[in-house]
């Protein structure tokens, strides 16, 4: 931002800015209101000095000054006591010198807007009473090696710029700190991850709350030797800039979740590293590469996957793994293979999976063996290809089926051999089946106790009360629902 004002400066000014500046110190100091350093771009990399005399006698005369900039000068230690009385200064830019430290009559700016500290290499602590500056809206403290935040971050609620944000070992609640401050936008870099405390405090954060961040980059220190063995559920969500890799030394790691990536071309995990996983999110990644994975965490219970392309397999026949609950959705190129080889499956949910064309495949036997005699609960819908193969599903070895949804387009016969065998199935809903003409003539099974029909066109007439050709097959059933109307 200086750098604009100090070209627009010299375009205003042109070359009788210096001269004018001359005179302006003998006769007029008092009405200056700014001050900036007019370097030409090949002085940029030679050193600069401003002389003592300047900043403690002459500098202090500008009573008036609203902006005032000394970056780049080296040879600033620490602002002179005689600058205190700049009360009216609105922009202040220290950065890029050896400037050590803030005095705590700079807390008494009430008028500053935007303070710049970025590149002040021998800075390595805010002055603890910065927060009475209520009107700072600009805090740039990037790469400046800060040690700590200030203690009650939260009292800048107007800031809209913080560049950085430090969480220290002794003092890693000021990540809530941040929750205070909705406004933030641009760019800002969280350091210090490691000193969490608790998910909690991370969630009082409040990053998603933030949209006007352009963005966002972590970093944390590992020691050698040391691992992340706190955190348990790690969450990445809407940030599709994410490009970088994430700690690979997460042994406590129960849930992660990444959604909404989209330049992310890679799983920035390793799912084999992992001995505790236990449920893994894929959502909305849409330049991610295809995840291979031929055998899965042992301590995997829920893995869900949407608009992202997933081959699952086994490497051999063996029953492994303690998945229970598996969700696919709009996943375009999906290739699931044995599902019977996850023993303790009790959710699946296959949705919006237009290549998908069966279950499972042969085993190495040559014995096709359907889903897991273990699932509960089974959602089939809208996968075109799937129709033509559904009497392989092995409805008829699903004893614990409670939750049995289907929609399929194409479907044109309800497979009367496979739901008799459901003894235990409560829910069926079947839904956007065009071609369905007519329920099993044997009826359904007795033990229902709701049955939700909808955008059946051809077999709606056929459920009319008390008339249609199928109304005797529904009739017992408790809770009877068409069309999302419950009928009496």
């Amino acid at each position: 931002m200086h750098d604009l004002v100090n070209d627009l400066a010299r375009f205003v000014f042109g070359k009788l800015c210096v001269i004018l500046f001359i005179n302006l110190i003998s006769r007029r100091s008092k009405d200056i209101r700014t001050f900036l350093p007019l370097r030409m771009d090949q002085d940029l990399d030679r050193t600069c000095f401003l002389s003592n005399k300047f900043l403690e006698d002459t500098l202090p005369q500008f009573m008036a000054l609203r902006v005032l900039s000394l970056s780049y000068y080296e040879n600033i230690v620490k602002l002179p006591n005689s600058c205190s009385g700049l009360k009216q200064l609105r922009f202040l830019d220290l950065s890029s010198t050896k400037i050590k430290e803030l005095l705590k009559w700079i807390c008494s700016f009430y008028n500053l807007q935007t303070l710049l500290l970025s590149k002040c290499k021998e800075l390595e602590e805010l002055q603890a009473n910065l927060g009475k500056l209520i009107n700072l809206c600009c805090l740039d403290i990037s790469e400046t090696p800060l040690k700590k935040m200030l203690p009650q971050m939260g009292i800048l609620i107007n800031l809209r710029v913080l560049t950085a944000f430090v969480i220290s070992k002794d003092n890693g609640l000021t990540i809530k700190e941040l929750g205070k401050l909705p406004m933030l936008r641009g760019k800002l870099f969280l350091s210090g991850l490691e000193n969490i405390s608790s998910g909690m405090d991370a969630s009082l954060a409040n990053m998603e709350g933030k949209k006007n961040l352009e963005k966002l980059t972590l970093k944390w220190h590992i020691p050698e030797g040391e691992v992340f063995n706190r955190l348990e559920e790690f969450n990445i969500i809407d940030y599709p800039k994410l490009i970088g890799k994430l700690p690979q030394q997460l042994s406590l790691l129960q849930s992660f979740e990444i959604s909404n990536c989209s330049n992310l071309v890679t799983l920035p995990l390793r799912l084999n590293q992992f001995s505790r996983l236990e449920k893994l999110t894929i959502d909305d990644c849409e330049s991610l590469l295809p995840l291979h994975v031929s055998r899965l965490p042992a301590s995997l219970k829920s893995l869900e996957c949407y608009n992202y392309n997933l081959e699952l397999e086994s490497e051999s026949s063996e029953e492994d793994g303690t998945l229970d609950y598996l969700r696919l959705e709009n996943c375009d190129s999906l290739k699931v293979e044995r599902l019977a080889s996850f023993p303790k499956l009790k959710g699946l949910s296959i949705i919006d999976c237009k290549s998908i064309e069966v279950l499972s495949i042969p085993a190495a036997s040559g014995i096709v063996r359907g889903l897991p005699s273990s699932l509960q609960s089974l959602k089939i819908l809208r996968c075109k290809k799937l129709t033509s193969r559904w009497k392989e599903w092995g409805l008829e070895k699903l004893p614990y089926l409670t939750d049995l949804w289907i929609s399929l387009q194409n479907l044109k016969v309800l497979n009367y051999s496979g739901l008799r065998h459901l003894t235990s199935i409560q829910h069926l809903v079947i839904g956007f089946c065009h071609r369905l003409q007519y329920l099993p003539e044997k009826g359904l099974p007795a033990s229902l106790t709701t049955l939700d029909i909808s955008d059946c066109p051809m077999l709606k007439p056929r459920l009319e009360w008390d008339k249609g050709q199928d109304w005797p097959k529904i009739a017992p059933i408790p809770c009877l629902v068409i069309d999302d109307e419950l009928v009496p």
